[in-house]
């Protein structure tokens, strides 16, 4: 298995390519069968990455094309499609006031039960078409807080790192934000939305969130977690000069 890779870019710039028609037709029939059982999953867009390169003044040139969540699923069957997709997502690592970053284990609906990892979620265009680094960010503050309630507005972020390699090549943006939020109400902010979701008939994607000391990270311990969450705790617990105070 390829490792996981995070790496630091000055600017990132975004390149759309072409969709694949004939290999969108295959997967919705796929899809047709494959959902019969899974009345709660939904085959909705996602942003593939053709290609993720190192420029020469040190940015990263992202090439990205419309696909389906159908491509995405389909990797982890046992007869993949030939060409399996690389996935462009967003993510949020947040830094309680204590040093902890914030991670949530997925929740038994979701496709991938019981896993760790940050906050976040594929990316969406812009209402344009477009992609920018600004809008990334807006949709990594969205996720973060669709998927903890954990409150966010008004603190700044950054771009972090780039992940790239891991068992699936998935390329994704991971932005930092270093609050003043104690652990403790970041638990109880996630206690009433998991709370608001009940009572609205919702499933949560996350059934805890689990605040954890960088330094103090085990990969061996945990359980199943992302591919990019062993490099991202080493990083900083490293205490990275590149962290806000």
């Amino acid at each position: 298995m390829t490792a996981a890779n995070l790496l630091s870019a000055s600017a990132v710039s975004f390149r759309q390519a072409s969709t694949d028609e004939a290999l969108q037709r295959e997967l919705a029939e796929w899809w047709s069968g494959w959902v019969a059982d899974r009345p709660h999953l939904y085959n909705g867009a996602l942003l593939g990455v053709q290609s993720c390169d190192a420029r020469a003044d040190g940015g990263v040139e992202i090439v990205w094309f419309v696909t389906s969540y159908a491509h995405y699923l389909q990797r982890a069957t046992s007869s993949p499609v030939s060409s399996p997709a690389r996935a462009l997502f967003c993510s949020l690592a947040l830094l309680s006031a204590s040093g902890s970053l914030v991670i949530g284990q997925m929740s038994d609906r979701t496709s991938s039960p019981g896993r760790l990892q940050l906050p976040g979620g594929n990316i969406d265009t812009e209402p344009s078409g477009h992609l920018s680094i600004g809008h990334c960010a807006q949709e990594a503050r969205r996720e973060f807080d669709e998927e903890t309630g954990v409150p966010i507005d008004g603190m700044p972020i950054k771009l972090w790192r780039i992940k790239t390699g891991g068992a699936h090549g998935d390329v994704g943006l991971i932005f930092l934000c270093r609050s003043a939020l104690a652990d403790e109400d970041i638990q109880g902010a996630f206690a009433a939305h998991l709370k608001a979701s009940d009572t609205k008939g919702e499933s949560p994607e996350f059934s805890r969130l689990v605040l954890m000391q960088p330094s103090r990270f085990q990969a061996d311990d945990v359980g199943p977690c992302v591919d990019y969450l062993p490099a991202v705790m080493a990083l900083l617990a490293r205490l990275d000069p590149e962290l806000p105070a």
